[in-house]
């Protein structure tokens, strides 16, 4: 089947079931900007905290990448670190106030957290790295993850729906890599939103109004909507175009890389894009967006240059191009940072600017905490969480809600019965082969890491300056470029500077025994390209056989620090032309999006047989950079004579275990749960594959599948136990004991 032949005509009509269910703080000011949009100047004063500071923030215990915080009707502020667990500060707990510290030994699923919300019952909501969440009840904590929980493992966003409980008012969503899930606690059920059913792939972030409509921003996919009178059942969604706008304003959106969303006190939605502010008054019906300061220098640095006898207008008063976070303070102000320009705070409507933060103290902004009547909070990606040393003046603050009575626990997910997986079953099967778009984007995998073997590459694995790790004649080819825009002839560029690394996202190097960092990347980090240079981009040639899963790993292997954080790339599928110029302006098939995190994470996509462009686009990131790229078969033919998996471990098989017959005695939810795998596995429909394959586990680990099963099924879903990962450990120190007898039998110049 070849893949230009098969484009476009996605899996519609699949409905998916309900199933319910570094010492000290760093400080910083404001000044006053000339242009101080619609508000009286004497409302720029300053004022004084009415408690004390926040201080001591400690970057080496509490983390210097500060990913998400909230402030719950208590008052209490909670930070979430990426890889140093939770931290919550109380500012009645003392006269100075103290920290206090949440991990996984107090009950959160890791300790990587990526998303914070408080809801209305007085609970707070933690997103992870790669086990759902963990829901805190001002008592003890609990984790809800891939078996009881939201459908997905790593969360990017969770949003309270602040409506009337009768249009889902309480209702908290979460965004994850699969989709949206919904936990209602008027049902005390969870609901499911999936990619195929309107909603774009790769939700990143949530808002509401007050109708409780709903406003989805996607990695890579503009912004989807869906309203509460139609229960969330029909998505429409807005997207802008693939080559950035000439004008510094203007209708539509500026770009569809969507990194926070807002619903202001006046319906006013606004969105934070890769391209600056874009606004709605209407809804969503119709948009119009305000770059950054720096889109003249990105237009002249772009793939195609400016238009003929352009004029660029000098309209845009955003600090920068590039706009992180977006919050709204009690005044109705609007605050946004930035990647690299601090944040700024401005009038709603006019987007004119109020005032102006340090951009020195708070130079990439994760997010803001406005607090009424006090300084506001600014958590940041590489200096940890500032406090300012000044504010607007703000209404004075209020008292707190009196404390909550301590709420329940939500409920745990229902396993899907026997006849929700039949209906799945059958709109599976219902699909015909010929209407799935392929090239497809399938997933993302957050727990796997650099413990790839066995679960990727079985039939091919290509690292830089490795090339194929197994030289043997292959079906499955990969040539790495740099990309058409650049200025020199040399790269891609390999780099290695860790032959033995420890960290777990460092891809384990089989034919050596040990971790290797290493990467291709575009030569972007070089003075002469500059940080509006569009690219140069990395790219692959891809050839491949058959129906096969191409995952692109990328482990940002710099040190976290200065540029390094801003590393933000976009992964594009696209036909194979021979020319590189050509290939630029082909249209994008399937696309995901790698954001800033300290974590490695591997995208996957589908391809059918053919050769395709894959572009890693740099994203004015300073440097594009990928890991490794690893091929396996899609179909599940009887010859599985291209498996190399053993040869990566001189000669030592490492294989899922085989799935066991069905037994006589199965019961309807099980059998159930097994036609829809093997539906799955026949079905090109990339957008449900691995949603329905985790209702599938779900219900077999619940039906009582057998441990062979389970653990053939993860293999596919890329979910670890603790015992899976003590197998792989093992098989690996077995591969490293035949690769020294291996070596200690060839000649010399054999070595």
């Amino acid at each position: 089947m070849n893949a230009t032949k098969i484009k476009g005509i996605r899996a519609a009509g699949l409905a998916f079931l309900v199933v319910a269910s570094s010492a000290a703080v760093a400080r910083h000011g404001l000044r006053s900007s000339a242009s101080a949009g619609t508000l009286p100047a004497a409302q720029l004063v300053s004022t004084r905290p009415s408690h004390p500071a926040i201080a001591d923030w400690d970057v080496a215990s509490q983390g210097a990448y500060a990913s998400s915080g909230a402030i719950d009707a208590r008052g209490r502020i909670w930070v979430g670190a990426e890889d140093r667990g939770l931290h919550m500060f109380d500012p009645g707990e003392g006269d100075a106030g103290k920290w206090r510290t949440f991990t996984t030994k107090d009950g959160l699923g890791d300790d990587a957290v990526y998303a914070l919300a408080a809801d209305t019952r007085g609970r707070v909501w933690v997103g992870h790295l790669r086990n759902g969440v963990s829901v805190f009840d001002g008592t003890v904590w609990k984790n809800y993850g891939p078996l009881d929980g939201p459908l997905g493992q790593h969360v990017y966003r969770i949003a309270v729906c602040p409506a009337s409980a009768a249009r889902g008012g309480g209702d908290v969503w979460i965004a994850t890599e699969l989709g949206l899930s919904r936990y209602s606690d008027v049902t005390r059920s969870w609901t499911y939103i999936l990619p195929g059913q309107g909603l774009p792939a790769d939700p990143c972030c949530i808002a509401f109004d007050h109708f409780g409509d709903i406003y989805v921003g996607t990695q890579c996919h503009g912004i989807a909507m869906a309203q509460a009178d139609e229960d969330y059942k029909s998505w429409h969604t807005v997207t802008g175009p693939e080559q950035q706008p000439a004008a510094s304003n203007g209708k539509g959106l500026p770009g569809n890389l969507i990194n926070d969303i807002l619903v202001a006190h006046d319906g006013t939605i606004l969105a934070a894009t890769t391209r600056g502010l874009a606004r709605s008054a209407d809804r969503g019906a119709t948009w119009t967006f305000r770059r950054g300061a720096d889109w003249i220098a990105k237009r002249e640095g772009s793939i195609d240059g400016t238009p003929e006898n352009w004029a660029p207008d000098d309209g845009a008063t955003v600090a920068e191009d590039y706009v992180t976070c977006l919050a709204e303070d009690s005044a109705g102000r609007l605050w946004v940072g930035y990647r690299s320009k601090g944040y700024q705070c401005l009038d709603e409507k006019a987007l004119s600017v109020i005032a102006d933060g340090d951009a020195q103290q708070a130079d990439y902004c994760a997010f803001i905490l406005p607090r009424q009547g006090e300084t506001l909070l600014v958590g940041t990606r590489g200096l940890g969480l500032c406090e300012g040393t000044s504010d607007l003046l703000n209404p004075p603050a209020g008292k707190h809600s009196a404390p909550f009575a301590r709420p329940s626990l939500p409920s745990a997910a229902k396993v899907p019965s026997a006849a929700e997986l039949e209906h799945l079953t059958k709109s599976v099967l219902a699909l015909p082969i010929d209407t799935s778009p392929i090239p497809a984007y399938v997933s993302q995998d957050w727990d796997t890491a650099g413990d790839w073997v066995g679960r990727y590459g079985r039939q091919a694995a290509y690292w830089p300056w490795y090339e194929s790790l197994v030289r043997a004649p292959s079906a499955y080819d990969l040539t790495a470029l740099e990309g058409p825009h650049r200025k020199d002839d040399g790269g891609p560029w390999t780099y290695f500077f860790d032959l033995d690394a420890k960290s777990p996202n460092v891809p384990y190097a089989p034919g050596r025994g040990r971790r290797i960092r290493g990467e291709w990347n575009d030569g972007g980090w070089q003075k002469k390209f500059g940080q509006t240079f569009e690219g140069p981009d990395v790219w692959f040639k891809v050839t491949v056989p058959n129906r096969t899963r191409v995952s692109v790993y990328i482990y940002n292997i710099g040190y976290n620090r200065n540029l390094d954080r801003w590393r933000d790339y976009v992964i594009e599928v696209k036909d194979y032309c021979d020319d590189l110029n050509t290939a630029q302006h082909e249209p994008v098939l399937a696309a995901s999006r790698v954001p800033p995190a300290q974590n490695g994470a591997y995208r996957t996509f589908l391809l059918s047989d053919g050769q395709y462009w894959i572009r890693v686009a740099s994203n004015y990131s300073h440097v594009a950079c990928v890991t490794a790229v690893y091929f396996d078969r899609a179909e599940p033919l009887a010859d599985a004579g291209d498996d190399v998996t053993s040869r990566y471990l001189s000669g030592v098989p490492y294989d899922p275990p085989a799935a066991p017959p069905l037994e006589a005695s199965a019961n309807p939810a099980l059998r159930a749960a097994r036609d829809l795998w093997d539906a799955l596995d026949d079905s090109f429909a990339a957008d449900v594959q691995m949603p329905y394959r985790f209702l599938a586990y779900r219900a077999a680990a619940a039906n009582g599948a057998s441990p062979e099963l389970l653990a053939n099924w993860r293999w596919t879903l890329h979910l670890w136990t603790t015992q899976d990962r003590a197998e792989w450990e093992h098989v690996m120190a077995q591969s490293r004991e035949a690769l020294k007898t291996k070596q200690s039998e060839m000649k010399p110049d054999q070595q």
